[in-house]
Protein backbone atom coordinates (compact mmCIF):
# COMPACT_ATOMS: atom_id res chain seq x y z
CA UNK A 1 0.00 0.00 0.00
CA UNK A 2 0.96 3.50 -1.05
CA UNK A 3 1.17 6.34 1.74
CA UNK A 4 1.63 9.98 1.71
CA UNK A 5 2.44 12.74 4.33
CA UNK A 6 1.96 16.40 3.70
CA UNK A 7 4.00 18.59 6.55
CA UNK A 8 2.97 22.18 6.76
CA UNK A 9 5.99 23.21 7.93
CA UNK A 10 6.32 26.24 11.06
CA UNK A 11 9.05 28.36 12.50
CA UNK A 12 8.58 25.96 16.26
CA UNK A 13 5.97 23.37 15.15
CA UNK A 14 4.49 21.73 12.47
CA UNK A 15 1.77 19.77 11.46
CA UNK A 16 1.99 16.22 9.75
CA UNK A 17 -0.76 14.50 7.82
CA UNK A 18 -0.47 10.97 6.55
CA UNK A 19 -3.35 9.54 4.73
CA UNK A 20 -3.06 6.02 2.72
CA UNK A 21 -3.59 5.31 -1.18
CA UNK A 22 -7.82 5.09 -0.32
CA UNK A 23 -7.19 8.95 1.53
CA UNK A 24 -7.66 7.27 4.73
CA UNK A 25 -6.57 9.63 6.90
CA UNK A 26 -3.51 7.75 9.77
CA UNK A 27 -2.25 10.85 11.30
CA UNK A 28 -2.90 14.23 11.93
CA UNK A 29 -0.66 15.50 13.87
CA UNK A 30 0.87 18.97 15.12
CA UNK A 31 4.22 18.43 16.59
CA UNK A 32 7.53 20.30 18.10
CA UNK A 33 10.22 20.61 14.95
CA UNK A 34 12.13 17.59 15.96
CA UNK A 35 14.07 15.70 13.52
CA UNK A 36 13.82 12.30 15.40
CA UNK A 37 10.11 12.74 16.72
CA UNK A 38 8.98 13.44 13.16
CA UNK A 39 10.97 10.57 11.58
CA UNK A 40 9.50 7.85 14.65
CA UNK A 41 6.01 9.04 13.08
CA UNK A 42 6.66 8.37 9.69
CA UNK A 43 8.65 5.21 9.93
CA UNK A 44 6.66 2.90 10.41
CA UNK A 45 5.10 3.67 6.74
CA UNK A 46 8.86 4.41 5.14
CA UNK A 47 8.69 1.44 2.43
CA UNK A 48 6.12 3.36 0.63
CA UNK A 49 5.85 6.82 1.56
CA UNK A 50 6.07 10.28 -0.41
CA UNK A 51 6.52 12.97 1.45
CA UNK A 52 5.73 16.86 0.48
CA UNK A 53 7.23 19.58 2.85
CA UNK A 54 6.14 23.29 2.55
CA UNK A 55 8.74 25.53 1.46
CA UNK A 56 9.39 27.85 3.76
CA UNK A 57 12.62 29.94 4.94
CA UNK A 58 13.14 26.97 6.83
CA UNK A 59 12.68 23.53 5.03
CA UNK A 60 16.44 22.66 4.84
CA UNK A 61 16.44 20.89 7.96
CA UNK A 62 13.67 19.14 7.37
CA UNK A 63 14.25 17.82 3.90
CA UNK A 64 17.99 17.37 4.02
CA UNK A 65 17.32 15.38 7.35
CA UNK A 66 14.69 12.96 5.86
CA UNK A 67 16.50 12.41 2.70
CA UNK A 68 19.31 11.37 4.82
CA UNK A 69 17.58 8.94 6.30
CA UNK A 70 16.17 7.86 2.84
CA UNK A 71 13.24 9.24 3.11
CA UNK A 72 11.50 10.48 -0.55
CA UNK A 73 10.57 14.07 0.07
CA UNK A 74 9.19 16.93 -2.38
CA UNK A 75 9.25 20.74 -1.83
CA UNK A 76 6.27 21.81 -2.49
CA UNK A 77 5.73 26.17 -2.94
CA UNK A 78 1.95 27.06 -1.46
CA UNK A 79 1.44 29.34 -3.38
CA UNK A 80 1.23 27.38 -6.55
CA UNK A 81 -0.83 24.61 -5.20
CA UNK A 82 -4.11 24.60 -6.85
CA UNK A 83 -6.54 21.82 -5.37
CA UNK A 84 -8.35 19.04 -7.67
CA UNK A 85 -11.75 20.33 -9.00
CA UNK A 86 -13.09 17.38 -6.58
CA UNK A 87 -11.49 19.02 -3.59
CA UNK A 88 -13.03 22.71 -4.87
CA UNK A 89 -16.08 23.54 -2.82
CA UNK A 90 -16.55 27.20 -3.78
CA UNK A 91 -14.84 29.27 -6.42
CA UNK A 92 -11.33 30.71 -5.07
CA UNK A 93 -10.53 34.09 -6.44
CA UNK A 94 -7.81 34.62 -9.14
CA UNK A 95 -8.05 30.68 -9.95
CA UNK A 96 -9.87 29.13 -13.22
CA UNK A 97 -13.32 27.15 -12.73
CA UNK A 98 -13.02 23.51 -13.05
Amino acid sequence: MQFYCGIDLGARKSHLCLIDEDDKKLLDKKMDNDLDEIESKLYPYKPSLEIVVESTFNWEWLVYGLQGKDYEVKLAIPWDLRPSPSQRKRPIDGMPSP
